[in-house]
């Protein structure tokens, strides 16, 4: 069509898409049951507290810490350093796996009494 007539409407039409979209999705999440909810929340590939932090540190700049100064690992809680625009930050979180066998690894992110002395060893 932009060619036929020397118009183009490609930004204005993707624009009126994505605003579309969100009033769409925003409208179908306000009227969901309580079980709906529940299964959207128990949803194994809901993103993980290291996909967000994978996903708003610069690359390559996140560094995760293991252990505490008795030698314990807790999987359960995740905890590193990242930076965000070049400044730096720790991250603590309760990690969950997204399959049994990275469940079970993880403790289905319940944090031993070990890894809560992790997270106030600082």
């Amino acid at each position: 069509m932009a060619d036929e007539t020397g118009l183009d409407f490609s930004d204005q039409i993707s624009s009126l898409e994505s605003k579309y979209q969100q009033k769409a999705l925003k409208d179908l999440y306000t009227h969901l049951t309580p079980i709906q909810r529940l299964t959207i929340a128990r949803h194994p590939n809901r993103p993980t507290v290291l996909d967000h932090i994978l996903n708003i540190t610069d690359k390559d700049k996140w560094v995760e810490l293991h252990g505490d100064r008795a030698g314990y690992n807790d999987l359960a809680i995740v905890t590193g350093i990242g930076s965000i625009n070049g400044k730096s930050f720790m991250f603590i979180g309760h990690q969950k796996g997204r399959n049994t066998k990275e469940n079970i690894e993880r403790n289905f992110a319940m944090p031993t009494p070990h890894g809560m002395d992790l997270q106030y060893d600082g």
